[in-house]
């Protein structure tokens, strides 16, 4: 019988990501991830999302979004997409987009036709950012180096060509406070495109 190899935290979440890649097409469980770490789900869950500050659902949820976007980028169906990609059908694609991005699988692909997108500069505890949300939530979210948001600004731009983008401080700043405030005056959940921690947001 061969000799389990100790390893370290550090390799345990490199080796958890080399595998949740090379099977993102298969959608591996937590149950599998955590049996091939020789670990339990519930101690996987926990050493997972201290070292990658996201939990091991969501970091597979990025990854197949991000491979969805390439397929959609060649113009395949969405329900082939989800069956390529292990997912039981087009509604859990759509809501993959809706939730990480904000926006339909379709107003990505056409780069923003008839989708509105409203952005902003707020302090936060953490600094100055860059928000800008749609109707559904949020679809970009920067921390600033400086005070400067004209290349987010320039990049938004770049991502949806054909979406009406204009700057609104109260509408965006309603979900600042949601975010980092005491109020919460929403009457839905926030939508976060997530990549990296739940707080470095890069789209």
């Amino acid at each position: 019988m061969p000799r389990k190899v100790k390893m370290s935290d550090y390799d345990r979440i490199a080796e958890a990501i080399s595998f949740i890649i090379n099977r993102v097409n298969n959608q591996p469980t937590l149950e599998e991830i955590a049996r091939h770490l020789h670990l339990s789900p519930f101690h996987f869950h926990r050493l997972f999302s201290r070292w990658a500050g996201v939990t091991p659902k969501r970091f597979l949820q990025v990854l197949t979004l991000e491979r969805a976007k390439q397929l959609l980028s060649e113009s395949r169906p969405l329900l082939e997409i989800s069956d390529s990609l292990g997912l039981s059908g087009s509604s859990r694609l759509y809501d993959h987009f809706i939730h990480l991005e904000a926006v339909t699988p379709g107003e990505y692909k056409m780069g923003g036709v008839d989708l509105t997108i409203e952005y902003a500069v707020h302090d936060t505890p953490f600094g100055k950012a860059f928000i800008a949300i749609t109707p559904r939530g949020i679809c970009n979210f920067s921390f600033l180096e400086n005070a400067e948001a004209d290349g987010h600004l320039t990049n938004l731009f770049k991502k949806w060509p054909h979406a009406t983008v204009h700057e609104n401080h109260q509408r965006t700043f309603a979900v600042i406070e949601t975010m980092f405030g005491k109020k919460q005056i929403l009457d839905r959940p926030v939508s976060l495109h997530v990549s990296g921690t739940n707080f470095q947001v890069s789209v």
